[in-house]
């Protein structure tokens, strides 16, 4: 167990942690370390993607960053990636980000088990299914993942954006239509065709509360139940909403559910940081009120929901200067995860990726923490400065025995 020596504010770049009869520089810890100082219930992680996993023999830096800075690692199990043909499975990445993580006594988070079509392989979207055989695939991959890994995996995204943008309207909250243009008429998610559950006058699919079901009874009581959504960031969105009423309904019938993810894919757009800061991958929901993003997270917090946030970067896009840009970068992330510093229910704080290198995004968009070739940005060094700022002050108020 670290504690951590009281130092006046202008020793700060000296302070040390102190651990077995070891001392070592608090600018030396990694960013989890220094989130466990600070909150010992609270994790900080990062997502391995398929670009970081296409180069991972040859990713040597981000493999030391992963090491160094995070305690938790996810992974995807994507339906389209993992069963690119029906009764074939491709598991080989998320073997090697298993034991990655378990080598290195970090924890791994799976996403997500199901998803929208945009997640489903075409053969499965082709097969047209009757009920019976929908049900029969779902505890199929179910019961292998679980099989394979259910003595690993800590936390599980069970779902993936299911709620649609204009909720709450006269009709079923959920995304029906499709509107992609392979196939532009079909269920937006096909397991919809289940059906749908009301109670309190909240509509749900009958095939999201089977999903958790099936998955609590083969992952055990351990793992980390999630539901994971892509806009419930301002406390007045429609995806806020319905995960609050989700997340209601769900406890009132006795469906297992741990905790609602939240991505939070911020913009930092042309007119700068206080004008152009916006929600989503795109900029797409508008603007980002760190005020209202709080007050969402109390809202959950007071359904009993744990909170985890599942999918945080910061894409520059402005006219800026490049410097304004990074300075602007970093006191975004600073703010976001001190927002869930200060929130009890907030259980994890994952970026989504590492490097700008294999950023989702494309390298353009300069979203990560470490640039290009992987060295730290300015964003690094403002959570790192803040982190160690928080845990002083904790350590100086900290009552003396």
């Amino acid at each position: 167990m670290k504690t951590v020596r009281c130092w006046g504010p202008a020793l700060l770049a000296t302070a040390v942690s102190v651990s077995a009869d070891k001392e070592k520089p608090l600018k030396d810890e990694g960013l989890a370390s220094l989130v466990s100082m600070i909150r010992p219930d609270m994790k900080f992680g990062c997502h391995m993607g398929f670009k970081l996993q296409n180069d991972w023999d040859s990713a040597d830096k981000e493999r030391a960053v992963i090491i160094k800075e995070f305690n938790v690692v996810s992974t995807g199990i994507y339906q389209k990636s993992t069963e690119r043909t029906a009764g074939t499975w491709m598991l080989s990445d998320v073997d090697r980000s298993v034991e990655f993580a378990a080598a290195h006594n970090q924890a791994i988070y799976f996403h997500p088990m199901f998803g929208q079509n945009l997640y489903n392989p075409p053969w499965l979207l082709e097969a047209n299914y009757t009920d019976r055989q929908i049900r029969a695939y779902m505890d199929q991959r179910i019961e292998k993942l679980a099989k394979r890994y259910a003595d690993t995996v800590t936390y599980l995204d069970v779902y993936n954006e299911l709620i649609k943008n204009e909720w709450p309207d006269p009709g079923n909250p959920w995304k029906e239509e499709g509107t992609g243009a392979i196939y532009p008429t079909a269920l937006e998610h096909l397991f919809q065709q289940l059906g749908s559950r009301t109670m309190g006058g909240f509509t749900w699919p009958v095939a999201l509360e089977e999903a958790f079901v099936k998955c609590r009874k083969a992952f055990g009581p351990d793992v980390k139940l999630i539901y994971n959504e892509a806009y419930n960031v301002n406390a007045d969105h429609t995806q806020s909403l319905g995960c609050i009423a989700l997340f209601n309904a769900f406890k009132a019938r006795g469906i297992p559910i741990d905790g609602i993810g939240i991505q939070l894919h911020m913009n930092i757009g042309h007119r700068g940081k206080e004008d152009h800061l916006r929600v989503g991958a795109g900029g797409e929901q508008g603007p980002l009120d760190f005020e209202s993003f709080s007050l969402n997270m109390e809202r959950l917090a007071a359904t009993g929901a744990e909170i985890y946030i599942t999918e945080c970067d910061v894409n520059l896009k402005g006219r800026s200067s490049k410097e304004e840009l990074l300075r602007w970068q970093g006191e975004v992330y600073v703010e976001a995860l001190e927002r869930c510093l200060d929130q009890p229910a907030c259980k994890l704080f994952k970026i989504w990726g590492t490097s700008d290198r294999y950023s989702w995004k494309g390298m353009d968009t300069e979203a990560m923490l470490w640039d290009f070739d992987c060295e730290p940005k300015p964003a690094y060094f403002a959570l790192k400065k803040k982190l160690i700022e928080r845990v002083q002050k904790k350590a100086c108020l900290a009552p003396r025995l």
